[in-house]
């Protein structure tokens, strides 16, 4: 299924990602709940930008279709105009109590899960 850019151009492969930081408390905990979140499929692109690699035992080899940056690669606003929908999952173990990122890409005008 074709996704808007921001840019509004369509797309063939929607993008979705993330911004955070990189404390393993706020990604999900096990690689099932990862990958529900953020899939290995060849016909989505996945952009991760708080990747730290210290998900990656939990993990395991990391998905071709994954991109990940370290934290601040880029002003959030940058990141979020390169991204089609904006997908937050955290560890059960976290309680988030403001959501900041969640609330940067809703204002950029992504649509969030």
């Amino acid at each position: 299924m074709p996704s808007r850019s921001a840019r509004g151009v369509l797309r063939r492969d929607p993008v979705v990602g993330r911004h955070s930081r990189p404390a393993a408390v706020k990604w999900p905990a096990t690689r099932e709940d990862l990958l529900g979140a953020y899939p290995d499929d060849p016909g989505i692109r996945v952009r991760l930008m708080g990747w730290d690699g210290s998900l990656d035992p939990v993990l395991g080899p990391r998905p071709p279709n994954w991109e990940v940056l370290p934290f601040d690669a880029m002003p959030a606003r940058d990141f979020l105009a390169g991204i089609d929908y904006f997908s937050y999952f955290h560890s059960d173990a976290w309680i988030e109590a403001f959501g900041r990122s969640i609330l940067e890409a809703m204002a950029a005008g992504v649509p969030c899960i």
